[in-house]
């Protein structure tokens, strides 16, 4: 075995997920010596690459790690490292599926029923990191606003912010996420009657922003997700439509409009 297949087992056997055969392959390449055996070392390796996984998820879902307390929290976030057969060492990939992985324990485990809504802050806390992640694009092919009457409509896309982060729930999800944040009495939050919906999105000084909106907003807003072009999103309630879009603007959801490729003024 030479010296990079001897890396790459080493790195391998690290992973919470590495299979009994790659973990003891790896720990045949230690000499044996002093007082821990070569596979005590490198289990204090592993634990390690274990506790790095769960610092970066306590980062990420600071306020569910609040909420059920620091231990309960390590606990989840361990077992999901070990028994994600597709967790990559990237720490800062490894979020993506936490959300999904809480709703299936509390789901599993009928002394979670008060945490039924986890889950889904655990999404909302994902969302908002996403957004603080997303890159900033600096668009140069935006048609002035002044003039959008001068185009087809057809011929018109809605440039949409890279920021923006779109969430629903019929938990109030954001009410406790503040609440904590704030460290505020959680005690006086309200549940729900009917669905909330929410935009997250970084404003021009790059601090994230969460707005209610209502279910018709909200779903104007997931057709410009899917590049819907100006003509498709008016065909029904033009001046509405066109309010909403201005409002878009204003909260900086919405970037303007660009000419979609093979168009003209």
């Amino acid at each position: 075995m030479n010296l990079h297949e001897c890396e790459n087992l080493f790195a391998s056997a690290l992973l919470p997920t590495a299979s009994a055969v790659v973990f003891s392959r790896a720990c045949e390449m230690f000499v044996e010596h002093g007082n821990l055996s070569s596979r005590e070392r490198l289990l204090i390796y592993r634990h390690n690459i274990s506790g790095g996984f769960i610092n970066a998820l306590a980062l990420t879902f600071q306020v569910c790690e609040e909420i059920v307390g620091k231990a309960c929290f390590a606990t989840f976030a361990r077992d999901y490292a070990w028994n994600n057969s597709e967790l990559s060492g990237d720490l800062n990939k490894i979020s993506k599926d936490f959300p999904r992985y809480l709703e299936y324990e509390v789901n599993q485990h009928p002394s979670l029923t008060d945490y039924a809504y986890l889950s889904d802050l655990a999404k909302f806390e994902w969302l908002i990191e996403q957004s603080m992640q997303a890159c900033t694009v600096h668009r140069t092919d935006l048609v002035d606003t002044s003039k959008i009457e001068e185009h087809d409509p057809e011929s018109l896309n809605i440039v949409i912010n890279n920021s923006l982060e779109l969430f629903s729930t019929a938990y109030p999800i954001f009410e406790l996420w503040n609440a904590h944040k704030k460290s505020q009495d959680i005690s006086l939050i309200q549940s729900l009657d009917e669905q909330a919906y929410l935009c997250i999105c970084r404003d021009e000084s790059q601090n994230i922003v969460i707005r209610h909106v209502n279910k018709e907003h909200f779903e104007l807003l997931l057709s410009i997700k899917k590049d819907a072009s100006l003509y498709r999103l008016l065909l029904n309630d033009t001046y509405k439509k066109v309010q909403f879009l201005q409002l878009g603007i204003q909260y900086g959801w919405l970037l303007g409009f660009r000419v979609s490729t093979g168009s003209s003024i």
